[in-house]
C-alpha cells in the first residue's frame, strides 16, 4: 500500500534550529489536527536524538511513520505511532541512526488491522521445549469442521477442541535469531516454526523425535522439519501493555453464583474493577465485557481455585502496572481457567512489571496470552496432560512434558488486532 506524504523536516547537523519544508498541500488529517513538527533537535550522550511531536493524532485508522535521509531520496522508517484514542498529544523521541542523517519528515498511512494472536505460540526470545508428550496443533471454534459441540450443564454449549477433527494452522515463533533460540525437543507440532530475519541452521534444534509440519506430513511418520515448515519471517516488536482507564468499582465479595459458593462474582457488564490485592479463589465472571486489573497478581491454586466465565460473558484481565515491584501470574488452580468456554472471552494482558507466568499443573487453560515482558512455564508432571487452548505471547516460553495446546484458529476474526 502506498503510502502518503505528509511533511519533511531538515534540523541542521547538532543545531537547535528546525526547518519544515511541506512537500504537499492540504491538511494533515481528516479531523482537523494539527501538523507535526520537530519541537527541538539536541545531542545525547554524544548521539543526535530528535524530538518529534503529533498534536492530536487520534485517528485510529491510521498510522504515522517517522522516517530518516541523508540525501532526500532514500528513507528509512525510524519509528511508528498509531494514533492514540486519548486525543491529546504524544510526544516520541526518535534516535538519528547516523550524523549524515539529518533529513526527517513523517508520513501517514491507513491502519492494516493485523491479527494480535496468528499463532500458537510467540516470544520475543528463546523458545524451549523438554521432555515428550508436548503437542501443539489447531482447531476453530467458529467451525463445526474443525471442531466439536460440548455441553457442559453449567457452563453452557460450546464448540471445543476435538482431536479428530485438528488441523495444522499450529504454529510457533520465535522473533529471535540467536543461536538455539527455538530448542523444540520431541514436540510434535502440526504447523510451521518461524524464527527472526537473518535465523541460520544453528537458530533452532529440534530432537530425534521431534517433528513439525502439516497432518500428512505427521501421518506419514515423517520427523523434523518438513519442507518449508520453517520460515526466517518473525520480525514483530511486542508493543507494551496500556493500562485500563475509567471509574473503577471495588472488588465484589464472597456470594454465590449457581450451585458454586464461595465465589468473587464479577457481574456488573461493562465495568472497571481494580484490585491492589491478588486475584484468587473461586473467581466466576459473569457479565459481558467484565474489565479487571489485577495490580498485584494473579494466583489460582489449590484444588478449587480458578476463573470461571458464564455463558455469553467475558473478561480482560491487566496484569501488574507499568512501574513498581514485579508481579507473577499463577494459573495452577485445578478448577482451571475458563475451562468450557471461548479463548477470546478470557484474555489476559500482562503490563511491565508483569515478569512470570507458572502453568505447570494440570489445571486446563482456555483463553488468551499476552504478556511481553514475561518469562512464561507451562506443562504438567508425571503421566497427566494438561490440556490447554487459545494462544499466547510472551518474552520467553519453556514447556515440560506432556502439553498439549490447541490454537484456536477464530482469534483471527475475534476482533483482536495490532
Amino acid at each position: 500500500m502506498n503510502k502518503m506524504w505528509i511533511s519533511c523536516f531538515k534540523a541542521g547537523m547538532w543545531l537547535v534550529v528546525c526547518v519544515v519544508v511541506t512537500l504537499v498541500c492540504g491538511r494533515f488529517s481528516v479531523r482537523g489536527e494539527d501538523a507535526p513538527f520537530i519541537t527541538r533537535f539536541v545531542r545525547t550522550n554524544s548521539q543526535p536524538l530528535c524530538w518529534i511531536s503529533y498534536t492530536n493524532c487520534s485517528d485510529r485508522n491510521f498510522d504515522y511513520f517517522v522516517q530518516s535521509s541523508s540525501n532526500l531520496v532514500d528513507w528509512v522508517d525510524t519509528q511508528a505511532v498509531r494514533g492514540s484514542i486519548s486525543n491529546r498529544t504524544v510526544i516520541r523521541s526518535v534516535v538519528i541512526a547516523s550524523p549524515k542523517q539529518s533529513f526527517h519528515r513523517i508520513v501517514k498511512t491507513p491502519h492494516i488491522n493485523v491479527p494480535m494472536f496468528s499463532m500458537a505460540i510467540q516470544a520475543g526470545s528463546n523458545i524451549t521445549f523438554m521432555g515428550n508428550g508436548i503437542v501443539i496443533d489447531s482447531f476453530d471454534s467458529s467451525s463445526s469442521v474443525y471442531s466439536s459441540w460440548s455441553t457442559n450443564s453449567l457452563w453452557g454449549t460450546n464448540l471445543v477442541y476435538d482431536i479428530l477433527k485438528r488441523n495444522d494452522h499450529g504454529d510457533v515463533g520465535t522473533d529471535s535469531s540467536l543461536t538455539d533460540s527455538a530448542m523444540l525437543g520431541n514436540a510434535a507440532i502440526y504447523g510451521k516454526l518461524h524464527t527472526g530475519p537473518g535465523s541460520s541452521t544453528a537458530t533452532a534444534q529440534i530432537g530425534a523425535n521431534g517433528i513439525v509440519g502439516d497432518l500428512a506430513f505427521q501421518a506419514g511418520g515423517g520427523n523434523g522439519f518438513q519442507t518449508n515448515a520453517w520460515l526466517y519471517d518473525m520480525n514483530v516488536a511486542f508493543t507494551p501493555v496500556v493500562a485500563p482507564s475509567g471509574p473503577a468499582l471495588p472488588a465484589p465479595s464472597y456470594s454465590t453464583y449457581s450451585n458454586i459458593i464461595s465465589v468473587f462474582n464479577f457481574n456488573q457488564a461493562d465495568q472497571l474493577y481494580v484490585l491492589n490485592q491478588p486475584l484468587n479463589g473461586q473467581v466466576v465472571v459473569s457479565a459481558p465485557n467484565v474489565v479487571i486489573w489485577a495490580k498485584a497478581g494473579i494466583n489460582f491454586s489449590g484444588t478449587t481455585g480458578g476463573l470461571f466465565i458464564a455463558p455469553g460473558a467475558g473478561v480482560v484481565i491487566y496484569v501488574g502496572d507499568n512501574s513498581g515491584s514485579s508481579v507473577s501470574v499463577n494459573l495452577n488452580g485445578q478448577g482451571g481457567v475458563n475451562a468450557n468456554g471461548y479463548a477470546k472471552n478470557c484474555q489476559i494482558y500482562g503490563m511491565t512489571t508483569c515478569t512470570s507466568i507458572d502453568m505447570v499443573s494440570y489445571a486446563a487453560f482456555v483463553g488468551t496470552i499476552y504478556a511481553p515482558n514475561a518469562d512464561l512455564r507451562a506443562g504438567s508432571g508425571g503421566n497427566n496432560t494438561a490440556d490447554s487452548s487459545g494462544a499466547i505471547i510472551a518474552k520467553s516460553i519453556t514447556l515440560s512434558g506432556h502439553w498439549n495446546f490447541h490454537y484456536d484458529e477464530n482469534l483471527k476474526n475475534s476482533g483482536l488486532y495490532w
